[in-house]
């Protein structure tokens, strides 16, 4: 009887266990959906597409330059029921500094980020900078359920996240100095109303910046030669300067013997922003004085008649203007 009992107790113990088996695969087979959204929402962790709508004038050394304020466009990928808009407008940190590296100052004129759009698990907003400066920034990101920013996406996007932005052209001055030890400097484009005058040589040099970024000034050089008998000369104004061919990247410039000149310069930065300056008269007369002696005709007594005296033959001796009577 004993034995009889121990069996049918074990079987009842299988039949039990089949039972159990069979409802519990059941129950999954009819809510798998469920039990695969609930595990994906909690273990899937959220992504971000970072994108900009501009094309930077130039990039050099991976900083991209422009010469206008740009929009990111911030799209971030995650379940509506983890999405924490506190922790994404916390994660983005922007710094800007100056061409020395100093901090410059970010408030809502200088930098503006929108309100947040939410379509199902796209989470976007706008992000604009608008103010000059040099610009490194970055997002980070934690959600509801502890899970962090792992994949950012750029796309095509050109220097997201480093960048210059300078509308402000750059400046400079032009600086000539005599032989002599004499020195005049121009910074600006104006009238030649200052020459400087040499009977050796006149080396020019010059000074250059840009407020937000001074490495990226380019200095081209252009010399006009002038007639020496010139008093008065024209200088050539912005629009003939922007159609001015031959410019010569500058490195050093030295006036030499029997020249005279107006120097131009051109200052561009990676932005694409220009400057033009120029010098007063540059004049390097190596050669000697010369006297002029006006007589009349000794012949006649007559004066000169069109400035050429009768019986007067003019020649130039030594230097100096002699005459012999014909």
């Amino acid at each position: 009887m004993k034995r009889g009992l121990s069996k049918e107790w074990k079987l009842g113990k299988v039949c039990w266990i089949a039972v159990i088996f069979f409802m519990l695969v059941k129950s999954c087979a009819n809510s798998p959906v469920v039990v695969g959204a609930k595990e994906s929402s909690e273990t899937i962790p959220p992504s971000a597409v970072i994108d900009f709508v501009d094309e930077p004038v130039c990039v050099k050394e991976s900083r991209g330059y422009f010469n206008q304020e740009r929009k990111a466009i911030i799209t971030l990928i995650d379940y509506e029921e983890n999405f924490d808009e506190e922790s994404a407008k916390k994660g983005i940190k922007v710094q800007r500094v100056d061409a020395n590296g100093k901090s410059l100052y970010i408030g809502k004129e200088e930098i503006t980020i929108g309100e947040w759009i939410h379509e199902g698990k796209e989470h976007r907003v706008e992000m604009w900078f608008h103010a000059d400066g040099n610009y490194i920034w970055e997002i980070s990101y934690t959600n509801l359920a502890g899970k962090e920013l792992e994949k950012i996406s750029t796309g095509s996007t050109v220097a997201p996240f480093c960048f210059t932005i300078d509308r402000e052209a750059p400046f400079g001055t032009i600086i000539a100095e005599t032989k002599e030890g004499i020195n005049l400097q121009w910074k600006n484009l104006s009238e030649a109303k200052q020459a400087l005058y040499s009977n050796e040589k006149i080396q020019v040099l010059g000074t250059f910046g840009d407020d937000i970024n001074p490495t990226a000034v380019k200095v081209f050089y252009h010399k006009t030669k002038l007639s020496i008998s010139k008093e008065q000369h024209a200088v050539h104004d912005i629009n003939e300067l922007e159609k001015m061919q031959g410019w010569k990247e500058f490195q050093s410039l030295e006036i030499g013997k029997d020249q005279s000149c107006i120097v131009y310069f051109k200052l561009e930065d990676l932005s694409g922003n220009c400057t033009y300056l120029n010098s007063g008269v540059l004049t390097v007369d190596t050669q000697s004085p010369v006297i002029e002696e006006m007589v009349t005709n000794v012949r006649d007594g007559k004066d000169c008649i069109n400035g050429i005296f009768q019986g007067l033959e003019w020649k130039r001796i030594r230097g100096t203007i002699g005459y012999n009577f014909l």
